[in-house]
């Protein structure tokens, strides 16, 4: 599969909307605490030309991002989902680029993620 970005993530950090609510700030550190473990796995994953692997961890962080209030991942790991889902229609090498574009805003994302 064609590279990915190499560059340090970029922007500002992305912080959960419930970080301030004293209810859930464990729940939320915790799981801003496991994206460098996410990140090294899709990285594997699309290093290996996993294409499933990736596709369910996408979707495992599509479904889990928003109750941790961190939206923005969830709806980058849900275009991921999706573009991996059209990859059987249509232009492949099309899909393919549009996949390895938003992959890397996903990781980018997951690489800025803080309490």
């Amino acid at each position: 599969m064609s590279s990915l970005s190499t560059t340090p993530a970029q922007g500002p950090p992305v912080k959960s909307t419930l970080a301030g609510d004293p209810d859930m700030a464990e729940l939320v550190a915790e799981f801003a605490a496991e994206m460098p473990q996410k990140t090294a796995e899709l990285t594997r994953s699309w290093e290996a030309n996993e294409l499933g692997a990736i596709q369910r961890l996408a979707h495992q962080l599509k479904g889990s991002s928003g109750g941790y209030g961190f939206a923005t991942v969830g709806k980058a790991a849900a275009s991921v989902e999706n573009t991996l889902i059209r990859l059987g229609n249509g232009d492949a090498q099309a899909t393919l680029e549009r996949l390895r574009f938003e992959f890397n805003i996903l990781l980018d994302l997951l690489k800025r993620v803080t309490v």
